[in-house]
């Protein structure tokens, strides 16, 4: 029975580290973007990969796959 406790605290271990791995990972991707005025029925996924494609030298169908998802934090 302690043998399969101590296995179990090995990998709950291992996945926690995971884990913190990959929120690391995903904070990495965060861009926020200051003072776009919001229009009514704005595409601001769009207005984002619009944005970005002037600003780096990828095509827009790259930014399209990279860009997922675009929230607007209000003022």
């Amino acid at each position: 029975m302690q043998q399969k406790v101590d296995e179990l605290q090995v990998e709950n271990k291992s996945l926690r580290e995971g884990m913190a791995d990959l929120a690391r990972y995903k904070q990495r991707w965060n861009l926020r973007l200051n003072g776009l005025p919001e229009k009514e029925g704005e595409d601001t996924r769009e207005l984002i990969i619009g944005i970005l494609t002037r600003v780096v030298p990828l095509s827009v169908e790259r930014l399209r796959e990279t860009v997922d998802t675009v929230h607007r934090l209000g003022n």
